[in-house]
């Protein structure tokens, strides 16, 4: 009996860690939307966006000041059309509607460095999306890069009909 626990013991000493791609890789998960009441008594919507995420060797999110993380909003045109949301500055050049973020770095969880779970991604700003776009369905594009810049694969969220919220 010693004998078998002892070889299970060195099998699962043994065992490999995961590994995954060097260049990342998301999976969407869900959208929630919420609420809260500001100071002037307002109810103010808040968009919770949730992901599966990995990357093989770890280096997904900047000590730096740099933008990793991405969310691009686009307009639902038709059953199976979408198209990116553009505004126009001050010099009248069109630029697409993006959301930039630092992401910290982090932590591996593997004994080969690699990282990979679930993230949720408060979007504070969703309330100025909902006022612009109420009755409309709109929906995200989302991507990072890590700090070799490889950029993931691009996944978007589900339809999100704005409507009947609260301003």
């Amino acid at each position: 009996m010693a004998v078998l626990c002892g070889m299970a013991g060195c099998l699962a000493g043994c065992v490999k860690p995961k590994e995954f791609s060097e260049i990342p890789y998301l999976e969407y998960r869900s959208a929630t939307i919420s609420g809260y009441i500001d100071p002037t008594g307002d109810t103010v919507p808040l968009l919770d966006l949730t992901f599966y995420f990995q990357d093989g060797d770890g280096d997904i999110g900047t000590d730096g000041d740099e933008t990793v993380l991405f969310f691009a909003l686009q307009e639902k045109l038709n059953d199976s059309l979408y198209e990116q949301v553009y505004a126009v500055d001050d010099q009248g050049e069109r630029f697409a509607i993006e959301y930039r973020y630092m992401l910290h770095p982090i932590e591996p969880v593997t004994a080969n460095g690699a990282v990979y779970g679930t993230m949720t991604w408060r979007m504070e700003e969703f309330s100025d999306i909902a006022r612009e776009f109420n009755g409309h369905t709109i929906r995200f594009a989302i991507w990072l890069f890590d700090r070799k810049q490889q950029k993931s694969n691009v996944i978007h969220s589900e339809d999100i009909r704005l409507s009947d919220y609260q301003f």
